[in-house]
């Protein structure tokens, strides 16, 4: 009888051990899957945030090269209207419509490479960068409508030109190509601290679950452990009491 019991023990007791390999090898897995996820979320958070601010960058350069562009086109008007009435103005004009129109459809070309960014996308973004634009295509229009009889202007007739339709439509698109610059600075601030944020909610959270998976492995390991001691000696007892007895019927004997 007490052969049976200690039999029963031990079978339970191997069972044990075998449970508490399986529970390891279960958690020796979810810390694995964790790790992986780990490094899954990290590198996802990583290319946000780095796409981010390589697109904020590109945006802001983009609006610089407009900015430089117009401020090039204005300077050329400028140049102009400094030639009225003196005998390069011939010259200067050919020249001044060339760079004029090399720099408006190099403005084209940054206008549609900034469109096709998603924080171009933002509603006041947008609102002052197409304010911006209306001006710079009004200016545009203006000197070509003048371009062809430029050359017989007083210089008078051209400064008041200048002043009247042409310097009110360069302030214009100037302050609104800085405000666009400024929203966007601002709007690409706050999704870097979102994605960073994000960042933080996701190493918190995974490393929150490495804690509570090896604290769960430590309390049920200590349980099964425990377990198979107390079954360890209830065995050990059996079988001293196994032998007490077999003493004694050998004595009796």
């Amino acid at each position: 009888m007490a052969k049976r019991k200690a039999f029963d023990l031990s079978m339970r007791r191997d069972k044990t051990i075998r449970r508490v390999s399986r529970m390891y090898g279960i958690v020796g897995t979810v810390i694995v899957i964790v790790t992986v996820l780990n490094m899954i979320i990290q590198n996802s958070v990583y290319k946000r945030t780095r796409d981010v601010m390589d697109e904020n960058l590109d945006a802001t350069q983009t609006i610089a090269s407009i900015q430089q562009n117009f401020s090039e086109i204005n300077e050329n008007v400028l140049l102009l209207i400094s030639s009225l009435d003196t005998p390069e103005i011939a010259r200067v004009a050919q020249e001044t419509t060339e760079k004029n129109i090399s720099a408006f459809g190099e403005i084209d070309k940054l206008i549609e490479t900034y469109q096709k960014l998603s924080i171009a996308s933002d509603d006041n973004i947008q609102r002052r960068f197409n304010h911006a634009i209306y001006a710079i295509d009004a200016y545009k229009r203006k000197i070509n409508d003048v371009k062809d009889t430029v050359v017989t202007m007083s210089h008078e007739s051209g400064m008041d030109i200048y002043n009247q339709e042409l310097a009110p439509l360069q302030i214009t698109a100037a302050e609104m190509l800085q405000a666009t610059v400024d929203i966007s600075k601002k709007t690409g601030e706050v999704q870097e601290f979102n994605a960073k944020n994000m960042r933080g909610w996701a190493q918190g959270g995974l490393s929150a679950m490495l804690v509570f998976t090896v604290a769960f492995l430590f309390f049920i390991g200590r349980n099964q452990i425990n377990s198979i001691i107390e079954m360890r000696q209830k065995e050990q007892e059996i079988t001293e009491a196994g032998n007490r007895l077999t003493k004694s019927r050998k004595k009796l004997m």
